[in-house]
C-alpha cells in the first residue's frame, strides 16, 4: 500500500521550490502527495516591476552577483494538479486539522515550512518531518547560513529530523556537513546546500519508510531570534567599518540611525563611506526620498 504524504512549504520561497521539485520530478510507486499545504499568502508579483527593479539594481550594481531576474519561485506554478493545494495560515487551526486528517495521511514532510506545528497536528501524522537548513543542534532557527557566517563558522549543513513541539529538537534522521565558502554569499551557500539536500530526499524516505526511528541530537545547542538578529543589524553610527562590512555582506545590508529615521545600507567603503543605500547611491536615494514625500503631500 502506497504511503500517503503532505508537503508543507512556503509558497514565496525558493529553498521550498528546490526541495518539492524531488517530488514533481520523481514519482514513486511506494508513496503518493495526497495534499500540498502552502502555509504563507502568494504574493502575486508584477512582472514588468520586477524586471524595472531588477534593471534599476543591476544599473547601479553591475557587479553583484546577488542581483538576479527570478521569473518564479513558486513551487505551485509546477503542480498540475490544483486539487492537491491547500492554503493555511494557520496550521494549528483546528478546521485545517480535521482537513488533515480526512485524508488519512501516513507522513508530514517540512520543506521550508516557518509555522511551528503543535502536538494535535503532529499526533494527525505517523511522523513528521523537517528539514532545516543547519548541522543540528547549532544554529536551530531562521537564517542558520547567515548566523553561522556571522560566527565564522568553518562548516554549515543540513539536517532532516523529527518534528516535536520545541524548535528543531526532534531526533535526527539525516544530515550532512558543507564547508562554507566564503567567498560566496550567505544566499549562494544556502542554494548550494538545498541542492545537495533535495539530493538526499529518496534516502530519508527510505529511512522513515523502513521506521527508522532515528539518533539523539548531542552537541553544543544554539539558538538565534528575532532579538539577536536585530542586535547584530542595527547601529546608530558605524565604529568599527571592518566588522560592518563583514554584516553587510553576509546579510545584504544594514540598519544606520534611531527608531524614527533609519536608512537601510547595503554598501560601505573601506573608509566607512556610504555608497548605497537600498541599492542606490546616497544622493539619488534622498532625492527619490523627496520626491515621494512631495508627492504624498499634495495628495493630502
Amino acid at each position: 500500500m502506497k504511503k500517503k504524504i503532505v508537503l508543507f512549504g512556503d509558497v514565496n520561497s525558493p529553498i521550498s521550490k528546490i526541495l518539492f521539485r524531488f517530488f514533481l520530478l520523481n514519482k514513486d510507486s511506494r508513496f503518493e502527495i495526497v495534499a500540498i499545504v502552502n502555509t504563507t499568502s502568494r504574493v502575486k508579483t508584477n512582472k514588468i516591476k520586477s524586471f524595472i527593479l531588477f534593471f534599476i539594481k543591476k544599473f547601479f550594481n553591475p557587479f553583484d552577483k546577488d542581483i538576479r531576474f527570478i521569473k518564479s519561485e513558486s513551487y505551485l506554478d509546477d503542480i498540475s494538479d490544483e486539487n492537491l493545494i491547500l492554503y493555511a495560515h494557520n496550521v494549528n487551526d483546528s478546521n485545517f486539522i480535521k482537513t488533515i486528517r480526512n485524508l488519512n495521511p501516513d507522513y508530514a514532510l517540512l520543506m521550508g515550512c516557518p509555522q511551528i506545528f503543535k502536538t494535535d497536528l503532529i499526533n494527525s501524522f505517523k511522523r513528521v518531518v523537517n528539514y532545516h537548513n543547519s548541522y543540528l543542534p547549532r544554529f536551530r532557527g531562521l537564517y542558520a547560513t547567515s548566523w553561522a557566517m556571522t560566527y565564522n563558522e568553518k562548516f554549515t549543513g543540513y539536517t532532516f529530523h523529527e518534528v516535536n513541539e520545541d524548535i528543531d529538537d526532534g531526533r535526527i534522521i539525516l544530515q550532512n556537513k558543507i564547508l562554507i565558502d566564503y567567498s560566496k554569499s550567505s544566499w549562494d551557500n544556502e542554494l548550494l546546500k538545498t541542492n545537495k539536500a533535495s539530493n538526499d530526499i529518496l534516502k530519508v524516505l527510505e529511512l522513515i519508510f523502513n521506521d527508522f526511528k532515528g539518533v539523539k541530537q548531542v552537541g553544543e545547542r544554539s539558538y538565534y531570534g528575532k532579538k539577536e538578529q536585530k542586535e547584530i543589524l542595527n547601529y546608530e553610527k558605524f565604529n568599527n567599518i571592518e566588522e560592518v562590512r563583514k554584516v553587510i555582506n553576509v546579510w545584504g545590508g544594514v540598519f544606520l540611525g534611531n527608531e524614527r529615521n533609519k536608512i537601510f545600507v547595503t554598501k560601505l567603503s573601506t573608509k566607512g563611506k556610504i555608497k548605497r543605500i537600498k541599492w542606490l547611491p546616497p544622493k539619488l536615494y534622498f532625492f527619490y526620498k523627496k520626491l515621494v514625500s512631495l508627492s504624498t503631500n499634495s495628495t493630502t
